[in-house]
């Protein structure tokens, strides 16, 4: 069984606090449902990510595309990420 996770981002962080819960409630609900999702799923497993935890992935995301995270050639070099 593999689990999976979801991490919103600023869309959800600039929502006001009864709109998050509801939404988180509703992710939750539906992904706790078996005939609808077929992986693992706990309720800590729907977050809303911090803008710095945003930014790494983004930032992983850009050098994965790149094939800039091993480091094959000697140059340490990363490219940024702006969002």
């Amino acid at each position: 069984e593999f689990p999976i996770y979801l991490k919103a981002t600023a869309g959800m962080r600039i929502l006001p606090n009864d709109d998050r819960e509801r939404i988180l409630g509703y992710i939750e609900n539906s992904f706790s449902n078996s005939s609808i999702n077929p992986f693992r799923f706990d309720t800590t497993y729907a977050i809303i990510a911090s803008g710095e935890e945003e930014a790494t992935f983004d930032w992983l995301g850009v050098n994965f595309i790149y094939d800039r995270l091993i480091n094959n050639d000697g140059d340490a070099s990363t490219y940024g990420a702006l969002d």
